[in-house]
């Protein structure tokens, strides 16, 4: 479970959207928890021993957490690219 990192208050005056994208990261998380707690049968999708085709729910249910997974990765790189801006910001001459 992803803890919340609350901007600081430089950061966000930095990058404003810096607290939207930490709140977002969390729900996505807590969504993706949540989905995988009411489906446990994604656990098994795939696995030639089991006999039955999973309910579409769980198909679902693995298709959101994997997409959720790929957007709190989106946020992480966008987040680093505002920190390598700042870094480089700073280190300017002028």
């Amino acid at each position: 479970m992803a803890t919340l990192a609350l901007p600081r208050p430089d950061d966000l005056n930095a990058a404003p959207e810096r607290a939207s994208l930490a709140l977002l990261d969390v729900a996505l998380s807590v969504a993706s928890a949540a989905v995988l707690a009411e489906n446990p049968e994604v656990a098994i999708l795939g696995d030639p021993e089991h006999g039955r085709d999973p309910p579409p729910t769980a198909v679902l249910a693995a298709r959101l957490v994997l997409r959720a997974d790929v957007l709190r990765e989106l946020i992480a790189a966008y987040l680093a690219a505002i920190d390598d801006l700042n870094r480089d910001d700073q280190h300017m001459p002028f």
